[in-house]
């Protein structure tokens, strides 16, 4: 039987690809996900190298959407989950952390941006009074 060049590239590519240790399945999935990891890293070095509360606003949003579905998805697949293994409740803790964080970042800087702006209100009646 002889074999044509097509039909032997086909099935060393089914092979490639279905065997657990192939390394272009590796690549073609630790891309997308070397990705998501470094995002937020790359966000929040953003986020500090501007220093401005409205610049930084939507991300911290994004990120306690991202947070509070990540937990509706933990609670949605609950079942799925090794409850005695301790590491399944270090990452919904984590999880939990880091959805509370940006919370209280979110509603503390809030708070700072409005007393600022009463604070420059009070100062611009202050001189104008002056004149």
């Amino acid at each position: 039987m002889v074999r044509l060049p097509d039909q032997l590239d086909a099935r060393q590519r089914y092979h490639t690809l279905s065997s657990p240790t192939s390394n272009s399945l590796q690549n073609l999935v630790s891309s997308p996900l070397g990705g998501w990891f470094a995002l937020p890293g790359v966000s929040a070095l953003l986020m500090a190298r501007d220093g401005r509360w409205s610049a930084s606003r939507v991300v911290v949003l994004a990120g306690a959407v991202l947070a509070a579905l990540i937990l509706a998805g933990i609670a949605r697949a609950w079942g799925d989950f090794d409850q005695s293994n301790p590491l399944t409740w270090v990452y919904v803790a984590l999880i939990a952390l880091t959805l509370l964080g940006f919370a209280a970042l979110y509603l503390g800087m809030e708070a700072y941006r409005r007393r600022r702006r009463t604070a420059n209100r009070n100062a611009v009646v202050t001189l104008g009074g002056r004149d």
